[in-house]
């Protein structure tokens, strides 16, 4: 089995400000009444990848896989939103 390399700790600040950046926008679009439903959907949305980035942020070797499994859901997500927008 291989032992996984140790991240930078150039990474910390990084996944800490992307974290805080989610959060902020996140939240303000959960906090808007006056929003569609989807787009309160995309700031929950926005609001939980500021939560992962925050683990990743604070133990990058142990939530590291957690961070792979988020960018495929965002990446599912987003084929998802455009081949609905083309179809219409």
């Amino acid at each position: 089995m291989l032992t996984p390399l140790a991240p930078s700790p150039l990474w910390r600040p990084f996944f800490f400000t992307a974290a805080a950046y989610n959060l902020v926008i996140g939240g303000a679009g959960l906090a808007t009444t006056s929003a569609p439903v989807n787009d309160r959907i995309v700031g929950l949305l926005v609001a939980c990848f500021g939560i992962v980035y925050a683990l990743v942020g604070r133990d990058a070797a142990r939530f590291g896989p957690v961070l792979r499994v988020t960018a495929n859901l965002d990446n599912a997500c987003r084929v998802s939103y455009i081949s609905d927008n083309v179809s219409r």
